[in-house]
């Protein structure tokens, strides 16, 4: 079994604290995942938050995310309050906040804030309550959303990108759309059985485990590559 060294490499020249941090301490991240959840097809079970704030309960998170959103220049914005760009309506007063985030939690913030135009954007974004199917709430799903939309738009190498000399063609394309993370985890896994949708459990009917290799987990077909 492989195994990963607990000392962290140190990276000094990063252009922020936290790609700093991301940098030196995403071994820490992946010791707490158990080693073998591929190959023994465990489940990882968690339940959801009422908002993400209670996700997270070291005492020092929160304190330092505020720092950090300093150091980046965003206390300059406030910027959870302009939540128009998301189609969401702006907070204005107490009584704005309180229809996003819950009246309780709205008066934690009232003490520590003399008004809603100055609540920080990490403050404001993990006290949401969470959107339907997630974690996060509006103002965070929007920016964690634009981030990926904007990631996969501007890089020439994604896959889906047209228009360049080594582009897929259509029919390439829609070969790798089949691909599914299932047949991925099979190929990973040396073989052996696994459920179409990993992210569902093997009792539900139609979603019962199956031999890597055939049917739903089939390798890709590479025919329009020949």
């Amino acid at each position: 079994m492989a195994t990963v060294k607990k000392r962290p490499i140190v990276i000094e020249k990063t252009l922020n604290i936290a790609a700093k941090e991301g940098l030196n301490y995403a071994n820490k991240i992946y010791n707490e995942i158990e080693p073998n959840i591929l190959k023994n097809q465990q489940i990882l079970e968690d339940n959801h938050p009422a908002s993400l704030l209670s996700k997270f309960s070291e005492p020092t998170f929160d304190n330092t995310n505020i720092t950090k959103s300093a150091y980046a220049a965003l206390f300059a914005t406030k910027a959870f309050r302009r939540r128009e760009p998301c189609g969401l309506s702006p907070i204005e007063s107490w009584e704005d906040l309180a229809k996003v985030v819950g009246s309780e939690s709205a008066k934690r913030i009232n003490f520590a804030y003399k008004s809603v135009h100055d609540i920080d954007l990490f403050v404001g974004g993990i006290s949401e309550r969470p959107v339907i199917g997630g974690i996060v709430g509006p103002t965070f799903a929007c920016i964690i959303a634009q981030q990926f939309s904007n990631l996969r738009k501007g890089d020439r190498f994604w896959y889906e990108n047209s228009n360049l000399p080594n582009s897929f063609t259509l029919s390439q394309l829609n070969s790798i759309r089949h691909v599914s993370f299932a047949q991925i985890l099979c190929r990973t896994m040396g073989g052996g059985t696994l459920q179409p949708h990993v992210f569902l459990p093997h009792e539900i009917k139609g979603n019962e485990r199956t031999l890597c290799g055939i049917g739903p987990l089939a390798p890709i077909d590479l025919r329009p590559w020949v």
